[in-house]
């Protein structure tokens, strides 16, 4: 990338951009309309670029958008403060509005903002920031090998302009972290091959091999290994262990909602493994999302769920979740359990 300025960089595009005047009759002119093109007005393209970048930024949090949405007001926010917003209230932040809490993806949003920060059209410091926080979502929402590579690439450019030394080697250790996971899809595609050698293997022989299929079905036991790493990584970091299964917890035991909105509203509108029923959603309980709150009671059976309230809450009031939607940091002891597997259940999770 060329040295200096965004403005500077601009007017020098703009300036090399600005077009010829036509040539004299001496220079062997061979006429046409006689008018001049419009010159290229320097000063008025930055002012109009100036514009154009400050609208890509959120209007809560004043950053350049990594991950855009337009909201219901038809502004355009950043996923995670616009949602963080709607949790606590029900209006537009920038009118004030009544406002619900359907979000829309601003696919050209995000790809002019991509052009902008890759044409180097921002400071240096805006471009650090905007590589490391699209490195960051896109690494955390990793659903495929091309969205790790793409992190991947977004953290080294990160590490390419960050100076400070403590700074980059936290941005060195999430490029190993990232490289880690690279290896995922790899071992699953090693699994699948060595899976279908053995499925061909077993139609040569006709079933000349063990009759136990078990110690072959590898993509099972990576689906549990996978689960098993998931524990390892989350119990050191404080966020205790994701229950897989219903107990009586004591009142004041403390527990932490998964904070992924979308999988949490899913989860209470199914019934919980062993549950009869759904605890079924109430919009308000996205404002849960995340939280860490103590357990008011253990619910019905029959919808293997908890009473809670979040902790520190200015309001009284609580809601049932499932067990499978939450973390468990501690159980407090004692005889305090207040189960029952007749407590009652109201609509939408409150209780």
């Amino acid at each position: 990338k060329a040295a200096g300025s965004p403005r500077q960089r601009l007017g020098r595009v703009l300036r090399a951009s600005k077009p010829k005047p036509p040539p004299s009759k001496s220079e062997g002119s061979t006429g046409g309309t006689g008018e001049s093109q419009r010159p290229v007005d320097c000063e008025k393209a930055i002012a109009a670029l100036s514009r154009v970048i400050e609208r890509c930024k959120c209007p809560i949090s004043h950053q350049l958008l990594i991950d855009p949405v337009m909201a219901e007001d038809g502004t355009i926010y950043e996923r995670k403060c616009i949602e963080r917003w709607l949790r606590e209230k029900k209006t537009s932040p920038v009118t004030n509005a009544p406002m619900g809490r359907r979000l829309v993806p601003a696919v050209a949003t995000r790809q002019t903002v991509g052009d902008l920060v890759e044409d180097s059209f921002v400071d240096k410091e805006t471009t650090l920031n905007f590589f490391l926080d699209r490195g960051r979502l896109r690494s955390a929402g990793a659903g495929c090998a091309p969205e790790l590579e793409a992190a991947q690439k977004d953290l080294q450019r990160a590490l390419a302009l960050v100076a400070s030394p403590s700074q980059r080697k936290v941005i060195e250790f999430q490029i190993r972290a990232v490289a880690w996971m690279q290896e995922g899809p790899r071992l699953v595609a090693e699994a699948r091959g060595l899976q279908n050698g053995v499925s061909e293997v077993e139609g040569d022989t006709h079933g000349q091999l063990s009759a136990n299929p078990e110690p072959l079905a590898l993509s099972s036991w990576m689906m549990d290994f996978a689960d098993a790493a998931r524990q390892v990584l989350l119990t050191p970091l404080g966020e205790g262990r994701r229950m897989t299964e219903w107990m009586r917890l004591p009142r004041g035991s403390r527990v932490k909602i998964i904070s992924n909105l979308a999988e949490l509203e899913r989860l209470c509108e199914r019934p919980a493994p062993g549950a009869d029923g759904a605890v079924r959603w109430n919009p308000d309980m996205s404002r849960w999302a995340g939280s860490v709150c103590t357990v008011q009671r253990t619910g019905r059976r029959a919808l293997r769920d908890y009473v809670l309230k979040q902790e520190d809450a200015s309001e009284d009031r609580s809601f049932q979740f499932p067990f499978d939607a939450l973390f468990l940091l501690s159980a407090v002891g004692g005889s305090g359990v207040n189960a029952s597997d007749e407590s009652g259940s109201s609509s939408g999770g409150e209780s």
